[in-house]
């Protein structure tokens, strides 16, 4: 199976050699790789260059501006569809991520099903082994979407809310990383690392860019059901992470405010109170996959 790896970088170079070198040490190494650098400081530009020196397979593009997360992806993505147009997924995420030896592998034993869907979201764990997907099986209750408005509202009330979830985590949290081992169909995979098959490619084309950062995970999901499919979530296919290395030296207001802008766009598509737009077309797939 013939794949390629797109990934953004910004500031944080030194991720971004481990994600390439695990994946040019596989067993199955994808056939191209595509970093998109999002306007970095020149050092961290040097630096990227130089960890993919003397690696044909790594293709490098700079963006002259920071486009952000999606937008900078697409960027990639229409490079590599210029350089290997033919390749049967493309791989999209962070650039702090790792891959075990058999990840090319186990995404060659699962081509039929990816050829089958648009976006695969694989088995994401942190390096300290905590799981993050499957994300969302399903929509969020309309509580937890007025405790996200809340969030929204101020920069200390998010902090307030943050202090809270920590404490009461335990008792609190979604349990829907709990289904880990469980293939199917699901609402929202995390946006660290996506497959895309041949069929997103000549249907969809591109990612959804609505925002700049954060909530980028609902917008695909919502665009991908615009053509009656949603978010396919595969166990074997396993991807580590190193949680916020991608976003670890931008400052907790300034992440506040990007997701603060997408949480009001995401409202625009989700009513606060009623049935979540998505809710029947994913218990019309997931009772047809049973």
């Amino acid at each position: 199976m013939k794949y390629v790896f797109i990934c953004t970088n910004y500031n944080n170079s030194h991720y971004t050699g481990p994600a390439v070198d695990t994946l040019l040490s596989g067993d199955a190494p994808p056939a191209l790789i595509v970093v998109v650098d999002n306007d970095s400081r020149q050092d961290q530009q040097d630096e990227l260059r130089r960890l993919v020196s003397g690696k044909p397979t790594v293709d490098l593009l700079f963006s002259e501006k920071n486009v952000g997360y999606f937008a900078g992806l697409n960027l990639g993505l229409h490079r590599a569809l210029e350089l290997m147009p033919d390749a049967d997924a493309y791989i999209v995420g962070n650039n702090d991520l790792e891959f075990p030896a058999d990840f090319g592998v186990q995404v060659a034993k699962r081509s039929a099903t990816i050829a089958e869907r648009m976006v695969v979201a694989p088995n994401i764990l942190t390096v300290t082994g905590v799981r993050q997907n499957p994300h969302a099986i399903r929509p969020i209750s309309s509580f937890r979407g007025l405790v996200l408005d809340g969030y929204a509202a101020s920069f200390n009330l998010a902090r307030l809310l943050t202090l809270f979830a920590k404490i009461t985590h335990r008792f609190t949290r979604r349990k829907d990383v709990d289904n880990h081992h469980a293939e199917g169909f699901i609402f929202m995979g995390l946006g660290a690392c996506y497959i895309l098959s041949r069929r997103f490619i000549d249907k969809v084309g591109e990612l959804p860019a609505e925002v700049f950062l954060m909530h980028e995970e609902f917008f695909l999901s919502r665009r991908i059901s615009e053509e009656g499919e949603a978010i396919y979530y595969i166990p074997e296919i396993v991807v580590y992470h190193h949680d916020h290395g991608s976003v670890g030296l931008v400052s907790s207001r300034l992440i506040w405010s990007y997701w603060r802008d997408s949480h009001r766009r995401y409202r625009r598509y989700v009513p606060r109170f009623g049935k979540h737009p998505v809710t029947d077309l994913l218990d019309k797939l997931q009772n047809r996959r049973n």
